[in-house]
């Protein structure tokens, strides 16, 4: 063979393989499941050439990400008036849980108004960084513009640290519960683990490590969407509150931003959060208690002598 038949054959195979290539490109893509799966939000919307499936509110302060045929993969909740976030990740097999992890606001002296607010109030330090920090150890990075859809950086952002309580789950039973304190007001934060931590190893090992300190209340299991206390409307137009939390109960007042509402405990186990948990709000106006949306109040407590 020649060697201008040799560079043909080379040339001819590179061909092959650009085509080669090009093809499993496409096929990939056009896999992409680009039908809407049941059950998800009607305003969820597909990360485009990507074939996930995200939804974002953020009244509340929720996000969750699901694969293109609509299994779960992340859920984030922004807890006790946004000073909280859990990330709740899942196996990839149906709905089972995987792990759980909280995180509390470095500064919790100045409760952000809303969710942008809160996305405004990260120091300067973290602002600047460009990667998004999901756990001590897990950094993300991508194009920028995926990654923002994928992993809004106010839900997986660094403006929080990671407090606990962090659960890890096997065969979707609790097998692990550990918390960690923040240690002085150092940027960024030192911690130092307290309660148990253990850990499963492929080969079917555990591993226990011991603290020598007990969680404090940074690492209660309990959370609240709004905590207890006195709240404003948050919407200019009046608000129905009702009697039970869905939109067809019967409506038992009419409320204006003028109103100044009583916050009832409403406290939710980290362990077993959901979104519909926190959409609602039980709430007490003068002597009747009813519930109000979430988004409907104001996410900064009232100042007690502004009601007296």
């Amino acid at each position: 063979m020649t060697k201008i038949q040799k560079e043909g054959t080379y040339y001819s195979l590179a061909a092959l393989l650009f085509l080669f290539i090009s093809f499993c490109k496409e096929n990939r893509q056009i896999e992409i499941n680009i039908t809407k799966p049941e059950g998800l939000p009607k305003f969820a919307r597909q990360i485009t050439g990507f074939g996930d499936w995200i939804y974002l509110d953020n009244e509340t302060g929720y996000f969750i990400r699901w694969d293109d045929v609509g299994t779960p993969i992340v859920e984030v909740f922004l807890v006790e008036n946004l000073t909280k976030r859990i990330i709740k990740s899942y196996t990839g097999l149906g709905s089972e849980v995987r792990q759980i992890l909280t995180y509390s606001l470095l500064n919790k002296k100045e409760i952000p108004e809303d969710v942008y607010a809160l996305s405004l109030s990260e120091d300067p330090y973290f602002r600047k960084r460009q990667d998004t920090e999901i756990s001590f150890s897990t950094k993300i990075s991508m194009d920028p513009t995926i990654m923002t859809q994928i992993f809004p950086r106010t839900y997986f952002g660094v403006t929080m640290w990671n407090s606990g309580p962090n659960y890890v789950f096997n065969n979707g039973k609790k097998f692990s519960i550990a918390c960690s304190r923040r240690i002085g007001e150092t940027l960024p934060p030192k911690v130092e683990g307290c309660g148990v931590k253990k850990y499963l190893h492929t080969n079917g090992r555990i591993e226990e490590i011991r603290y020598l300190k007990s969680c404090d209340h940074e690492c209660s299991t309990i959370v609240y969407a709004l905590k207890p206390g006195y709240y404003r409307i948050n919407t200019p137009s009046e608000v129905n509150l009702r009697k039970y939390p869905h939109d067809n109960s019967v409506a038992l007042d009419r409320l204006t931003k003028h109103h100044i509402i009583e916050i009832l405990a409403n406290p939710i186990e980290i362990e077993s959060i959901t979104h519909a948990q926190f959409l609602w709000i039980r709430v007490k106006v003068n002597s009747t208690i009813g519930y109000l949306k979430k988004s409907e109040i104001n996410n900064r407590p009232v100042n007690y002598s502004e009601i007296r």
